[in-house]
């Protein structure tokens, strides 16, 4: 794949203002997102390969310009419009995961674990007995640890960058 196709990303990333290692960089996020899509069951690749590798390497691109550049920018239409869709919303789905990990690791650390806890579908009253709290303090601190989340995700410009 590289020997085949990564000259040809490197070409349309150099033409958008990119260097040959950002290039490399978006080829392999986009060889790593394409393998995470192939595994859904629900995965059908209705055009070439090729195709699809260069709409994900395009729209990692255009979101990586967007960043550096805090402006909108555009780059040439190539393929269609529903095979970028999927790719934006796997792109969106992933990069709002992290912003959620990103920021779950900046809490505290009674608030991470309890959280984690929490999201791993652990009830209340097992996690109140393994923190050693009463259910109604646990029901308290996850609201509180749960609000902090929030406003943190909020503060965070990827979180503007995502809307």
């Amino acid at each position: 794949m590289y020997g085949e196709y990564l000259s040809k990303i490197t070409t349309m990333v150099k033409r958008n203002n990119g260097s040959s290692d950002e290039a490399k960089d978006v080829f392999q996020e986009a060889i790593i997102i394409i393998f995470r899509r192939a595994k859904e069951s629900d995965f059908e690749l209705t055009q070439s390969f090729y195709a699809y590798l260069y709409a994900v390497s395009r729209f990692l691109w255009l979101r990586q310009l967007k960043k550096k550049h805090r402006e909108e920018v555009s780059l040439d239409a190539t393929l269609s419009p529903e095979a970028d869709q999927d790719i934006v919303k796997d792109i969106e789905d992933r990069e709002q995961k992290k912003l959620f990990r990103d920021k779950l690791e900046s809490l505290g650390k009674e608030c991470k674990q309890l959280l984690k806890q929490f999201f791993e579908g652990i009830p209340l009253k097992q996690i109140a007995a393994e923190l050693n709290y009463t259910e109604n303090y646990v029901k308290k601190k996850k609201f509180n640890c749960k609000e902090e989340l929030v406003k943190r995700i909020r503060a965070d410009q990827r979180f503007k960058e995502l809307q």
